[in-house]
């Protein structure tokens, strides 16, 4: 006996037979979270990024806190939405949008025009990783650079545009759906799928050029950074045990945090236990060693200013 917000804005009654799963989360039409979605913030977290997911009333208001936003396979976007990104971008934020995001409305910040949807696969090198694309979004740059292209069709996979201060990234493909198919984490996981995680990552950083939080570690460890006045929480999420097995053979056990941070802190401490790891602060920069072993499945390391 869940309620949520319907479309027309009634209170409608959610009931068992029609909720998908255990959850008090509910998508359109009460689906579990998409794929898109889901592909996006596991691409993000196997990339050590910290982020949120926010609906298009949260864009409206908070949009002009982040620096990068992601618009993965979202081709319904209200018109106050639409310019609220084009201010973003325009005002110096950074927009990566994948597949069917071109027919949002948004042609011009992303420098390009749809001109067909091809149902006919393709592939795609991303950094060293072949990708299997079922459908092509066929675009004319309008603007944009053309960073890769398909290798049957030779249509453009990947586009820069400068748009006045800021710069927009379109992959012409669904390619956020496509990597909750092949993360280790996923619900239904695709064993042989090509999954490009150190392009994605590479791609983060190009468009955060200033990420306050660096990480080195696994894929499956999750960081998510809070702030507590003058404090950092940086809480560690040791996810191995969602991850399949025979995905983790040879990944690295430290995880190595590099973090701004003004002054040295009077104190940094592994929470709970108030354990000491090994840190230094040097230059407004401070890094912190762990190894898988200290986290325990989930621990803080707590900054005391």
């Amino acid at each position: 006996s869940d309620y949520v917000w319907s479309s027309t804005g009634e209170l409608d009654l959610v009931r068992a037979d029609k909720n998908p799963g255990l959850t008090r989360i509910y998508f359109h039409d009460n689906r579990a979270a998409p794929d898109e979605i889901t592909g996006t913030a596991e691409a993000l977290a196997e990339n050590h990024l910290h982020f949120d997911i926010i609906n298009e009333d949260v864009l409206i208001g908070h949009l002009p806190d982040y620096r990068l936003l992601i618009v993965p396979e979202q081709f319904r976007l209200r018109e106050d939405v639409i310019r609220a990104i084009r201010e973003f971008v325009a005002g110096g934020g950074s927009l990566l949008a994948t597949g069917a995001t071109v027919r949002a409305g948004l042609e011009d910040v992303l420098g390009v025009e749809l001109e067909e949807t091809d149902r006919e696969a393709d592939h795609v090198h991303l950094g060293g990783c072949l990708v299997s694309v079922p459908t092509v979004f066929r675009v004319r740059p309008i603007g944009a650079d053309v960073e890769t292209r398909y290798q049957k069709s030779g249509c453009p996979a990947v586009t820069v545009h400068q748009f006045r201060e800021g710069q927009a990234v379109y992959i012409a493909a669904d390619l956020m759906g496509r990597y909750e198919e092949g993360s280790p984490l996923s619900r239904r996981w695709e064993k042989d799928a090509a999954l490009p995680r150190k392009w994605f990552g590479q791609l983060f950083r190009q468009l955060l050029p200033r990420d306050p939080l660096l990480v080195d570690a696994s894929p499956w460890v999750s960081i998510y950074l809070r702030t507590r006045g003058d404090d950092r929480l940086v809480h560690v999420v040791d996810r191995a045990a969602d991850w399949r097995k025979n995905a983790r053979a040879g990944q690295t056990q430290r995880i190595a945090i590099d973090m701004q941070y003004p002054s040295k802190p009077q104190s940094v401490l592994l929470q709970p236990g108030a354990e000491e790891p090994s840190w230094q602060w040097q230059s407004g920069r401070l890094r912190v060693r762990l190894s898988v072993d200290q986290i325990q499945l989930h621990r803080i390391v707590e900054v005391l200013r």
